[in-house]
């Protein structure tokens, strides 16, 4: 029951956090294709029914949501021209996995010599170590316990 409550709040949490940014960024003034240069009012129509801004709010919304949550589409980025946001997620994403790894491996090494130790002496015992490797699981634990 702790885990189902647990996955319905984090689904919960990403809905939210979807949804809340769909709408603040269609609440603040401008546009996406708003830049150095002015464009026509065509031009701006056109862009606009390419990527489907045209269309009424609720519409646009469920339309994001259900490319989010079933395709796992973020569309094309309105910045660099020819990519799609996911691709560009996924090109940042090796450097963020090697740096989680490296942390993780930081972490995991203290919580080892400080769960070891944590009986106040210099001797490292199995029960010690088995109890650190379980305890990993909520790892980064900063401080032992008292």
């Amino acid at each position: 029951m702790y885990i189902l409550k647990r996955l319905f709040l984090a689904v919960l949490t990403v809905w939210l956090v979807i949804t809340i940014t769909f709408f603040v960024t269609r609440a603040v003034p401008g546009g996406p294709f708003l830049g150095e240069k002015a464009l026509s009012p065509e031009a701006e129509a056109a862009l606009n029914a390419k990527y489907g801004l045209d269309k009424e709010l609720d519409e646009q919304y469920f339309t994001y949501l259900s490319d989010i949550v079933l395709r796992f589409d973020f569309g094309p980025s309105l910045k660099d021209r020819g990519r799609d946001v996911i691709d560009i997620i996924a090109g940042g994403m090796e450097v963020s996995v090697k740096l989680g790894l490296v942390a993780a491996a930081i972490a995991t090494a203290k919580n080892l010599a400080v769960k070891a130790l944590d009986d106040k002496t210099l001797e490292v015992t199995l029960n010690n170590s088995i109890t650190c490797w379980n305890e990993l699981l909520a790892f980064p634990t900063y401080f032992p316990r008292p």
